[in-house]
């Protein structure tokens, strides 16, 4: 088919869209008949692509030993470099190309070229985890430790990708399990992805437990991310629960009890554990269980149940907010406070509201805990429910609880002047059902119309108006009439509502 292309006046250096020519094709498919027949037709040997690679670089990086060997002998540059500095040698390198990388060492391809990064082909045979390539580079005389422009060793790749086997290699000849004294080391890099048996390897080779950044240990790490089983292995070695993160200053505990990866799937099969621990893991079980299992655990281990974040809160109040009943019980059954004010005087049902948490707000009125209680700045559970789009059932829950409907926080608005900022209007609805008044004005003469002008939700300001909010000769404290505010609007939508 090509010979008769060709003969019918097929163009024989003609590219793709990344100008890829026919002859660069073949080559990454290792056909030389096809190849020996595009070269003798004229086409040019060394072409580049969108990214700048050669054919030679494809049928190196393929493995397709035959080709590179009638590419050498056409005259194809043995070290031709791509956009990235890349050599084919460095891509037979990550793609574990044994056999292409010994025959191109043969013909003086240079085993430690490096890219723009200045990786070198180890790196990459590291970072892809093909053993018998880096055990080759090793006996050529690699440096075990070497690291690119990224400060990236083979055993930090090796171990973000979770090559064991690689791993295991490069700890023999003597790369460092505790890296070299920086804060993101093998061990944080395995945790991250959650690469169990790497992370033990690392341990049982002197990786510190608790790392060498007291704001973000191994342990934090591994809560933060979800792995809970690596969790577990890190306390089974004495890590520290009272670190806490430099950031938010939350210990184990309280990440464990509010970490948002927790609704996710955290539990793969591919973790074993001991069928005969207390505190195993078995994959088939809900993730709310290996949460509960894991606060058990660190509580028995001496966390401490009322510890306090940088904003006071503690965590039965993480617990709450992200609908934890279990662990909450357990946690309040340590703390015996049901409100558990933070900093800003927000309880623990205040947060549940927020939260969306329907469970949690009955579990929390079964045990007495205030209805409507005022934080700091004045807003009740029930202002921050009407304040989340969508929770018109939690609303419901709290206003059949006997929840103040018309309560005014510190700048005077009511739990309908925080819901007419919603798309939804159910919360307003339930509301006002109560008997809100929708005139209501905060401290600056701002009615709920107003906030919903203020925030172009037409749904809302549609709504106030079949509801018959004023607005014709409506002004604020300072005298802005309300339609100067809808004059400001951005969404033409909104200033078509009023005629």
């Amino acid at each position: 088919m090509v010979r008769l292309l060709l003969k019918h006046g097929a163009e024989v250096d003609s590219s793709t869209y990344d100008f890829a020519t026919p002859l660069m094709v073949a080559a990454g498919k290792g056909r030389n008949k096809i190849i020996e027949m595009l070269l003798g037709s004229g086409a040019q040997l060394e072409p580049r692509d969108s990214s700048g690679r050669t054919p030679f670089s494809w049928a190196a990086g393929n493995g397709h030993e035959a080709t590179v060997e009638l590419l050498l002998g056409r005259g194809a540059e043995l070290e031709s470099c791509d956009q990235l500095n890349r050599t084919p040698f460095s891509w037979a390198a990550e793609n574990g190309q044994l056999g292409t990388m010994l025959l191109l060492l043969e013909k003086g391809a240079q085993r430690n070229s490096r890219d723009s990064d200045s990786r070198t082909p180890y790196l990459y045979a590291a970072k892809g985890g093909h053993l018998q390539v880096v055990r080759e580079l090793i006996e050529k005389g690699v440096e075990v430790e070497y690291k690119d422009n990224n400060n990236s060793t083979a055993l930090d790749l090796a171990a973000i990708n979770g090559h064991e086997a690689v791993v295991q290699l490069l700890l023999k000849n003597g790369a460092q399990a505790d890296g070299h004294g920086t804060a993101l080391t093998p061990l944080l890099h395995a945790i991250e992805h959650g690469h169990y048996a790497v992370v033990q390897q690392l341990l049982e080779h002197g990786a510190q437990v608790d790392g060498h950044d007291a704001g973000f240990t191994p342990l934090l790490s591994a809560i933060e991310h979800g792995h809970y089983a690596v969790a577990k292995l890190l306390l089974s070695k004495g890590a520290s629960l009272e670190s806490k993160d430099s950031y938010f200053g939350r210990e184990v505990l309280s990440w464990v009890a509010g970490n948002p990866l927790t609704n996710q799937t955290i539990m793969y099969t591919k973790f074993a554990y001991p069928d005969s621990d207390r505190y195993s893991f078995d994959y088939k079980v809900p993730p709310e269980e290996h949460l509960e299992i894991l606060v058990r655990l660190l509580l028995d281990q001496g966390a401490k149940p009322n510890s306090r974040d940088n904003t006071g809160r503690m965590p039965v109040s993480w617990a709450a907010q992200n609908g934890r009943k279990k662990m909450l019980e357990m946690l309040l059954d340590k703390t015996s406070d049901v409100e558990c004010g933070d900093d800003n005087d927000r309880t623990l049902i205040s947060w549940a509201a927020e939260g969306g948490q329907a469970a949690i707000i009955k579990l929390l009125l079964a045990r007495n805990a205030k209805l409507d209680s005022r934080d700091k700045f004045g807003r009740t559970p029930l202002s921050h429910a009407t304040s989340q789009d969508g929770w018109g059932p939690i609303v419901e829950l709290m206003l059949d609880h006997g929840a103040e409907f018309d309560s005014r926080d510190n700048s005077g608005r009511t739990p309908l002047s925080w819901a007419a900022n919603n798309i939804t209007q159910s919360s307003a609805q339930m509301v006002i059902s109560k008997g809100a008044d929708i005139e209501s004005e905060d401290g600056s003469g701002w009615t709920p119309l107003f906030w919903a002008v203020k925030h172009e939700q037409d749904s809302s300001v549609r709504f106030f108006l079949e509801k018959g909010a004023s607005w014709k000769d409506r002004e604020d404290s300072s005298g802005h009439g309300l339609l100067t505010y809808v004059s400001k609007c951005t969404k033409s939508t909104s200033r078509e509502l009023f005629p």
